[in-house]
């Protein structure tokens, strides 16, 4: 799958019209998004009845449904139980000077946070 960097929306390769082979190198825009660019009438799909759109994990970490982190290094314990050491990432609050409020939904950023986590098996 490939994600749009404008509207987030994840693709299928091989459904794009012309079919994708693999993803291309650097930023990405959907036909749709190109289209509106263009100033052209956009009729996104919609689901079929009684279903609704999954959101992407990254539509989830940029509406604070989700934590991002790093997984550091991870370690079993004499006890069994298993921990990692995670390294946190933040969404930018606000824009600072130079950077487009629209990008802001793009990024997130590399605190100096850290934390050990114990490994929670739910499988």
């Amino acid at each position: 799958m490939i994600e749009c960097d404008d509207c987030l929306g994840g693709f299928h390769l091989k459904c794009l019209k012309p079919p994708l082979k693999e993803v291309p190198e650097g930023d990405w825009i959907c036909g749709f998004c190109d289209a509106r660019k263009l100033g052209r009438e956009v009729k996104l799909p919609t689901p079929p009845e009684g279903k609704k759109r999954v959101r992407t994990l990254r539509e989830k970490l940029l509406s604070s449904d989700l934590w991002a982190a790093h997984i550091e290094s991870i370690w079993k314990e004499v006890d069994g139980i298993y921990w990692c050491r995670v390294r946190w990432y933040i969404i930018p609050e606000e824009t600072v000077a130079g950077r487009q409020p629209h990008n802001l939904r793009q990024e997130i950023y590399r605190t100096n946070d850290f934390a050990d986590i114990e490994v929670i098996d739910d499988i």
